[in-house]
């Protein structure tokens, strides 16, 4: 009996076993907790273990989450998650870990979270990852058919997408209200064209980003402007467009080809109108069009205005905008003619094959649709600047510009000063260039001329000879057969973001691995690996990123580090050779920092170094007999112990070219050498003016029969030109200064917590959208006008500066250099206030309000002072407008200091530069404080002069503050002191 029984439970223990085998379908079904994951693809959290379960968020793919248990259901492991959400909060979910087939949370070891992203102990990294926001995520648990509209929904909401789907050009059956299966298909091709998970079911995201579209295409369907009437203010479309084109070629707007006709535009037509005998009313009617369009055509480029006003270009259409069309579409592949802008037999065959590519009727009509998926193609917003996509071209503006033009001076093409401005001269410079390169000599600074472009000043910057950088040079997509390329995949593959093969090609997966490790070490987003990303790669993985010095190159001891130019009118070439392009001309007696020596094999010697020429630093070669080395203590007592101060050049404003084929010399003189030719409407930095001759920031000399100064409010307009202006529209994927100071605006709104970069990324467009549902605007995440509007009425509304300061009742207008007070200038009484002080003071802008704390540094023929700290450099740069202390603009504004118990009126120069004293301030050098009376820098022949511009800002200041009031009472502006 026994026995029986004993039997009978060992029978059972192994029945056991067999059920317990049976009820666990894979052996690899586990159990997780207390690990960290990293999601595999895109994947949808759910309130819990089930894929039934409310979808409460979806979490990107290549994040990093924290799981803290799990659970098998079936042939699926389910883990419960912690991750951040839209809004920045730790939340927790669950999500399928993996389904016996697929694994979409990758579990990660202790070393492997630590170096893929930094954390351990259950942290997180502060990078939000999920993607709905609070009210989506709020929609979404909802079970009410307007949240989710899927296979055999039904009702009004399904009917009202059906119409929004067709209007858009997903959709072409009946709007019948009842989705089936041609619904949800358009649902798919929605979603896979806009980034979305392409399931057919639209939920909160997926419905948010088609009315979004929806919106877009209606206003810009009832956009366009007839020209019957005339263009004015606030009138938008092609012919604003074309219009704007036009007038750039001309030399009369600087500002973005928007399409949009505000103040500028306006400012433009007027110019025009006075110059050319018309009523200066700013509305360009059929006489105006007509007289810009004659002028256009007498300078020898096609006109806009001409022929085609319209949103559709066709066989036989004519304008700028068809020009535009034939490059892209030449940069695509699917045009091989000449840019002529005028649309011909080959173009409409270009059109045709692009269309049939995308999946668009092809008819060979570029309408809406077709010029969008074009943009689109090339990398471009529809509504955004011709600066903002991968093509840069006459008339565009910006920082892409402004790098563009870096770059071209770097490799010695380009002569002009670094204004973001995309004029005749950055033009000649691309078509240089091009024909060194043997590429299409069309002045358009396309993705393939680009690429030359950085490639060319990357290795610039490393080798006189020619020579590559080991491991600086830039890599990008298109690269092959390179070890760099490997060694870079094999790096980001050991940090977790490249999966592939090392195959020393860079192709898309190394485009995208490249991106991912940009974005998450808070780099520039661009899938380009130069020296900055090459540079935190080696950081992260050993080794050094650094360039190898050329074969027959030296470097020079730190005794021999610093130098002296010792005659007048050397060139500063871009490469060691005599043959090579002049970057900069240098006068006797300029200090230099000197960071490689060359002997080349005709035993010339050569020192690379770097020299600044006003604001910008310039970097190339000069022969060894033009210049002495010092070293760091002779250099300290010859130019007082700053290789920045001595020789910087103050801007004394802005030049105008008034004719073309303009000479620029290397000096003072019509027998001087010819560095190249500038053309009406370019526009220079001068820094000096001698005898008929302007010298501009760069060192080279105009002659004043050619050229004239801005007006103040012409200096202005320029300025703000640059930085993008209000009609401009901001998405996911925009750069540049107006992003900065969108991101900066929501940072202080409490909005947006990332880095102040100008890139218009995911983080961007999530701060944008939050504050639009706030303020009862659509929220579509798109900066738009009346967005950027808002945004800038609630910063306005909400920050008041550093430390606010009041006016006086009285204030001083003190003479700098005469005596106004019986026995001192007003320079000494200003320098002993700061020394009773600590040499500490505030500046009051007048125009914003906002006030700030300067340290003084000196105070000669006028006072120089910094920053006292990162947040008064931070209201320096809400002032000016701008994200960052390097952005800020040379233009004067008039402010007040207050020192002590005393106020006086001054004009700021904020454009850093000079000697750099204070620490820890996020402002690189000094800026200037000039007075009543004060000069500005000496200049080469000795000689100084009151700085006209600022005493204008004086002039003006001290007007507006008398009929300002405190208590009640005017202010009194006194000449005298006390």
């Amino acid at each position: 009996m026994k026995n029986r029984i004993i039997r009978r439970l060992a029978i059972l223990a192994i029945l056991c076993v067999m059920v317990t085998l049976v009820a666990v379908p894979s052996a690899y079904a586990a159990s997780y907790s207390k690990v960290y994951g990293r999601t595999q693809d895109k994947i949808r959290v759910r309130e819990s273990a089930s894929t039934n379960a409310t979808i409460i968020d979806n979490i990107i793919k290549d994040a990093c989450v924290y799981v803290t248990t799990s659970k098998t259901v079936g042939s699926s492991t389910f883990v419960q998650i912690k991750y951040r959400n839209a809004d920045g909060d730790v939340t927790t979910g669950w999500v399928c870990q993996a389904d016996g087939s697929n694994t979409y949370v990758k579990i990660l070891s202790a070393d492997q979270a630590q170096k893929s992203f930094g954390v351990k102990g259950g942290d997180l990294p502060s990078r939000k990852v999920g993607t709905f926001t609070a009210a989506e995520r709020k929609a979404s648990a909802s079970t009410s058919s307007s949240t989710y509209i899927k296979l055999n929904s039904s009702g009004s909401a399904v009917k009202t997408l059906q119409t929004k789907l067709k209007k858009l050009g997903y959709y072409t059956a009946e709007e019948t209200g009842n989705a089936g299966p041609k619904t949800v298909t358009a649902i798919k091709k929605f979603q896979e064209a806009n980034g979305l998970t392409p399931d057919g079911v639209a939920g909160p995201t997926t419905l948010a980003k088609i009315d979004a579209a929806y919106d877009k295409l209606g206003s810009s369907s009832s956009s366009s402007s007839s020209t019957s009437n005339g263009l004015r203010l606030n009138s938008s479309g092609a012919a604003v467009r074309d219009l704007q084109d036009n007038l750039t070629a001309l030399g009369y707007y600087w500002a973005t080809i928007s399409g949009n006709f505000g103040e500028k535009t306006e400012t433009a037509v007027k110019r025009f109108q006075e110059e050319n005998g018309l009523t200066p009313d700013g509305v360009a009617g059929k006489k105006t069009l007509d007289a810009i369009a004659e002028a256009v055509a007498a300078k020898g480029v096609s006109s806009s205005t001409a022929s085609d006003n319209t949103s559709i270009l066709k066989l036989n259409s004519k304008s700028a905008r068809v020009g535009q069309m034939q490059s892209d579409l030449k940069e695509l592949g699917y045009y091989t003619g000449s840019v002529t802008n005028n649309f011909g037999t080959k173009t409409e065959d270009a059109v045709k094959k692009f269309q049939a590519a995308k999946g668009l009727t092809a008819d060979g009509v570029a309408g809406p649709k077709t010029l969008e998926a074009i943009d689109k193609a090339i990398g471009r917003g529809s509504s955004t600047s011709t600066s903002t996509g991968s093509t840069l071209k006459y008339g565009a503006t910006g920082d892409k510009v402004k790098d563009l033009q870096r770059d071209l001076t770097t490799i010695g093409f380009y002569y002009g000063d670094i204004t973001g401005h995309y004029g005749s001269l950055t033009e000649q410079a691309v078509k240089k260039f091009q024909k060194s390169r043997g590429i299409t000599q069309d002045g358009i600074a396309g993705t393939k001329t680009l690429n030359a472009i950085a490639s060319a000043a990357a290795g610039a910057g490393s080798s006189a000879l020619g020579g590559s950088n080991s491991a600086g040079t830039s890599l990008r997509k298109g690269d092959t057969n390179n070890t760099k390329i490997g060694d870079m995949q094999t790096r980001l593959k050991k940090l977790g973001f490249y999966y592939g093969d090392i195959t020393n090609n860079f192709g898309d997966l190394t485009e995208k691995a490249v991106k991912k490790f940009q974005d998450y070490y808070g780099l520039t987003v661009d899938g380009v690996a130069g020296t900055d990303t090459l540079n935190k790669l080696y950081s992260l993985t050993g080794g050094s990123s650094s360039a190898s010095t050329p074969g027959s190159g030296s470097s020079v001891s730190l005794d021999k580090s610093y130098g002296r130019i010792v005659k007048d009118n050397v060139y500063l070439r871009a490469k060691a050779s005599t043959s090579a392009s002049a970057k900069a001309s240098l006068s006797e007696g300029t200090p230099v920092r000197i960071s490689e020596k060359f002997t080349t094999t005709d035993n010339i010697v050569w020192y690379k170094i770097s020299v600044k020429v006003s604001s910008y630093t310039y970097t190339g070669y000069v022969r060894s007999d033009m210049m002495e080395t010092l070293t760091p203590e002779q250099f300290n007592a010859a130019f007082g112990g700053s290789d920045h101060n001595y020789g910087d050049r103050e801007i004394l404003g802005m030049l105008l070219v008034t004719h073309d084929k303009v000479r620029l010399r290397y000096e003072p003189s019509t027998d001087a050498n010819i560095v190249g030719e500038a053309n009406k409407g370019d526009a220079f930095y001068y820094v000096d003016y001698d005898d008929g001759w302007y010298q501009t920031q760069s060192g080279y000399w105009i002659n004043s029969a050619y050229a004239r100064k801005m007006t103040a409010s012409e200096e202005k307009e320029y300025a703000g030109s640059v930085t993008d202006d209000v009609s401009t529209t901001y998405r996911n994927g925009s750069t540049g200064s107006g992003v900065r100071e969108i991101q900066d605006m929501l940072a202080t709104l409490g909005y947006y917590d990332g880095k102040i970069s100008g890139n218009y990324g995911n983080l961007t467009e999530e701060a944008v959208r939050l504050f639009q549902r706030d303020n009862g605007l659509g929220a579509d995440g798109v900066a738009g006008p009346k967005t950027i509007a808002a945004i800038r009425d609630a910063y306005t509304g909400s920050f008041t500066g550093g430390s606010a300061v009041g006016y006086h009742k009285v204030i001083y207008n003190l003479s700098w250099t005469k005596t106004v007070d019986g026995k001192n200038t007003g320079k000494a009484i200003i320098k002993n206030l700061f020394s009773s002080s600590k040499g500490v003071a505030t500046l009051k802008d007048i125009d914003s309000g906002l006030s700030f704390s300067v340290k003084l540094q000196s105070a000669g023929n006028h006072a120089d002072v910094e920053p006292v700290s990162a947040s008064d450099t931070a209201t320096m740069c809400r002032i000016y407008g701008v994200g960052s202390a390097g952005s800020i603009p040379y233009n004067r504004r008039a402010m007040v200091l207050t020192i002590g118990a005393e106020q006086f009126v001054c004009s700021v120069y904020g454009e850093a530069h000079g000697a750099d004293t204070v620490s820890g301030n996020n402002y690189e050098g000094q800026f200037c404080i000039h007075f009543l009376d004060s000069t500005n820098h000496t200049t080469g022949n000795g000689s100084v002069r009151p700085e006209v511009n600022h005493q204008a800002i004086i002039k003006d200041a001290v007007e507006t503050l008398k009929k300002k009031e405190v208590d009640g009472v005017k202010i009194t502006v006194k000449d005298t002191y006390p």
